[in-house]
């Protein structure tokens, strides 16, 4: 005998029903709802579903009723819709700090906020791709313990590491520990930055958080100052982080060693290094030619020089000429 069950157990079991089992092109009968009462020990008749629907409905649940070929009840509106959940997967699967370990039971979680027809949809179009999982842990941590010292308003200490040309993490600021106010977590191209005041500089300066070390919560109250108060985060954003578009091409650069660590961080670390001499090695990388990648380019002087194509160089030394004509021109 199936086991007899309360008003409140079952209106439970019926809410969990139409959120995992009901959508719109998936409307549930009552002969289909007593069907899965019936499979968790519940026993009903067609009366009572019906005063079952209308008291979800009472509490707030947009359940609606269809007649027609496909006919029953459906759960309408849900915390996320299925454009939003497939816009979180796609962030998740993006994120180079997730593991795909990780990254798939995030994405088993936000499946289940659909129903099983829907989260069928959503996970056909996952991929989760292989990510390293070394650090993934601290990288969590660090996140978290970054959100508490925001709510706190507490200052964090923590080491933060470049990569040398043999692809060794190196502390930056000669090993010694940065201590500074955090002020936010930015989202930007596929990576997480703690942006941050450093009192020691009294500058606004962006860390990758992939990049920190193990990170601690001070005793030391966070600073407040001009700079802090009158931070627009958006607009720091769009000025540092802002990006432009333009044709993809494979492009060989020749760099100075001691830039391995800026590649790395550019490209990633599964890029080859070729030794051109003692001081320089080469890369190959796939760009986006456009005059952001031209001002990063140019950023670093002669210690990054482009090689190949040799029609991308040349359009990159014409814009430098023309660019040096029109102020040898004008000064």
């Amino acid at each position: 005998m199936p086991k007899s069950s309360n008003d409140r157990q079952r209106l439970i079991c019926l809410a969990r029903i139409f959120e995992k089992y009901s959508d719109g092109e998936h409307p549930l009968s009552v002969a289909d709802i007593c069907s899965h009462l019936a499979r968790e020990g519940i026993s009903v008749t067609r009366q009572t579903v019906y005063k079952d629907v209308e008291e979800l409905i009472l509490l707030g649940y947009d359940i609606v009723s269809v007649r027609g070929k496909k006919y029953g009840y459906y759960l309408r509106s849900r915390v996320f819709d299925l454009a939003e959940l497939k816009l979180m997967v796609d962030a998740v699967q993006s994120a180079k700090f997730i593991d795909g370990a990780s990254g798939q039971r995030l994405i088993d979680k936000l499946s289940s906020l659909t129903s099983v027809h829907r989260a069928g949809k959503l996970k056909r179009q996952v991929y989760v791709r292989e990510k390293k999982t070394e650090g993934m842990e601290q990288i969590y941590e660090n996140i978290d313990l970054i959100h508490e010292s925001i709510a706190q308003k507490k200052m964090i200490r923590y080491k933060y590491y470049d990569w040398s040309p043999e692809k060794k993490r190196v502390a930056r600021h000669g090993g010694r520990y940065y201590h500074v106010t955090p002020l936010a977590l930015v989202w930007d191209d596929e990576n997480y930055y703690l942006v941050a005041y450093d009192g020691d500089s009294d500058e606004i300066k962006h860390f990758r958080v992939d990049k920190l070390g193990k990170v601690y919560i001070t005793e030391d109250n966070a600073q407040s100052n001009e700079k802090t108060k009158a931070l627009d985060l958006a607009k720091y954003s769009e000025q540092v982080f802002g990006m432009y578009s333009g044709r993809s091409e494979l492009v060989t650069l020749i760099c100075e060693n001691r830039l391995a660590g800026v590649i790395i961080d550019k490209f990633g670390e599964d890029v080859t290094f070729f030794k051109e001499d003692g001081e320089h090695f080469s890369v190959s990388v796939r760009v986006m030619i456009s005059p952001n990648f031209y001002s990063w380019v140019l950023m670093f002087r002669d210690k990054i020089r482009i090689k190949a194509p040799a029609g991308i160089a040349k359009e990159y030394a014409d814009m430098l000429i023309k660019v040096a004509g029109y102020y040898e021109k004008n000064r």
